[in-house]
This record gives structure tokens, sequence and C-alpha cells, in this order.
């Protein structure tokens, strides 16, 4: 109930901090942030992805962030401080760590942070790139979703232009690792 409360506290707190008193704008509409995918640890914190525009000259995109929540000491800190975007944070079981998705890479991995801060490191090396994951219940592994990666002759056909799109045929699984 408590994390309810805190996070209906929030809520309304990123509502009053975005009001405007002028009309609304297709401007002001772009640059309103939205919060989802909110994960609670055990011992009263809220991970969320923060997504807000970035418009600098012709160069426009949504970018995703890490926000981390404190319920007891009522803070709010921004996690990630990236030029890609992180997303999916998932607290460890003991709640000292916090693991997310990133492409800081060429494609998306699984990257790790301390709770209280510090430098994130990449826990996934996969080529085809990482979905999904879950902690263990031990908080000693992560299983991950991972797409079959590409044959060779699929690799040669890409690289050659002809790697045409067939419906209903050539199908790739995702797997659990």
């Amino acid at each position: 109930m408590l994390k309810l409360k805190s996070l209906l506290k929030f809520t309304c707190l990123i509502v009053v901090i975005n009001a405007q008193p002028r009309g609304w704008t297709p401007e002001l509409s772009i640059n309103i942030n939205q919060i989802s995918d909110l994960n609670f640890s055990n011992s009263d914190k809220i991970a969320m992805v923060v997504r807000h525009a970035q418009i600098e000259g012709e160069k426009s995109e949504y970018l995703n962030q890490i926000w981390l929540s404190d319920t007891k000491i009522n803070n709010i800190r921004q996690f990630t401080y990236h030029e890609k975007s992180s997303t999916h944070p998932r607290f460890s079981p003991d709640g000292s760590y916090l693991a997310f998705l990133s492409a800081r890479t060429e494609k998306t991995q699984i990257w790790i942070m301390q709770v209280d801060g510090g430098e994130a490191w990449q826990f996934s090396y996969e080529k085809q790139g990482v979905g999904l994951f879950k902690w263990s219940p031990s908080g000693d592994k992560i299983a991950f979703i991972m797409t079959d990666p590409k044959t060779e002759q699929e690799e040669k056909d890409k690289k050659e232009k002809r790697d045409v799109i067939l419906v209903d045929q050539n199908f790739k699984y995702s797997h659990i690792y």
C-alpha cells in the first residue's frame, strides 16, 4: 500500500511539473515525458522508464532513460545517462542491482548496475541481441530470450542485397537461454 501511495504522489508530482499555464500546442505535447515499465524492489525502490523528446536541429527522436525512486526518503533521480535508450529495468532479488536493456553496443544487450550508482557493465554479449530477461530467484543467473541467429547463407544474401522476405517461410524462433 505504501508503494502505491508513493507512486500516486510521484505521478501527481509529474503532472504538476508538466502543467502549463498556456494553451495546448503540438510542441507542448512532444515535450511531455512519458513514464512506463515500472519495477518495484523489495526495499521501497521503484525503477521506471521515462521517455522524453530529443530535438536538436534536423535530428529528432525519443530517448528512454531509467529513473529510480526511493519511497522511504521521497527521492527520485535519473539512473541512466546515455546517448542510447535504456529500457526494461529489473531489480535483482536482493535489490542491490538493477539490470536493464540497452543498445549501447551494436545490438541490444543486458547491462547491470549497482542501485547505489556507479558504471554499468555489460552482462550479455549475444550477436543477435537480447530480448526480455528475468533474474533467477537466487539472483546468481539471468534467463533471457533471443531470436535464432541468421544462417551463413542468410548473412551472405543480405550482404549481396538478395535477402528477399518470403511470407510464411524461413521463420526465426525465439528461445530462452
